[in-house]
């Protein structure tokens, strides 16, 4: 926090804070959002706070966003200052705050399922639904080739993997390469973020969310 400016919010700034998208109280003995030589500077964990209370609670942005459609914040963290002070003991800076990496399918925000993590890995698990379509992860239909194309995002960029018949075996080489980038990926990290990324990758076999598909294509 060394790079933005504590200064003490007054009395007549702390009276006309309003409740964040209905729900956070921001209780900071300072000021989040300063003005100095002309440049708007805001707080950095308040960013990360407001954007986590949007994601959940701004009526507008979750509208056609299925991802966090149910999502919450625990009681703890509509409170500015209590998040701040899980953030603070976390190494937070340049990383990217997620809910469900440690605890499978989690839809609550908290101490208990959240975790700053790279870019990287935070991109990993995205399915695309609305790109895809009705058809399987990784699967799209090519009107021009008349077949399914497989692709698999790899460092913010869909890669090319092949085109197929049926979208089930395209599904299936998206699910192989996308364990192939996974495993890359998680090798690269600190001991503690890999094995997330493997035990999410397992987990998310384990409910069906993700997995190899046997049988012809219904």
């Amino acid at each position: 926090m060394s790079d933005f400016p504590i200064i003490t919010a007054d009395k007549n700034s702390l009276k006309n804070r309003r409740l964040i998208y209905g729900v956070g109280n921001n209780n900071a003995p300072y000021m989040t959002n300063v003005k100095i030589d002309g440049k708007r500077i805001i707080c950095p964990i308040y960013k990360i706070w407001t954007s986590m209370l949007r994601r959940c609670y701004a009526k507008t942005n979750r509208v056609g966003c299925e991802t966090y459609h149910d999502c919450t914040v625990c009681s703890e963290w509509l409170d500015f200052m209590s998040f701040r002070a899980w953030v603070i003991n976390q190494k937070w800076k340049g990383m990217e705050l997620d809910k469900d990496l440690k605890v499978f399918g989690a839809r609550i925000y908290s101490p208990e399922t959240c975790a700053f993590i790279p870019k990287q890995i935070n991109m990993l698990f995205s399915d695309s639904k609305k790109a895809r379509g009705k058809y399987p992860i990784g699967v799209t239909f090519s009107k021009k080739q008349g077949l399914f194309h497989a692709r698999v995002r790899k460092y913010g960029v869909l890669s090319h993997i092949g085109f197929f018949d049926n979208p089930n075996d395209a599904h299936n080489a998206y699910i192989l390469e996308k364990t192939r980038h996974i495993n890359e990926v998680a090798s690269t990290c600190e001991d503690w973020i890999r094995d997330l990324v493997i035990n999410y990758w397992e987990s998310a076999f384990d409910s069906g969310k993700f997995k190899l598909v046997e049988g012809e294509y219904e």
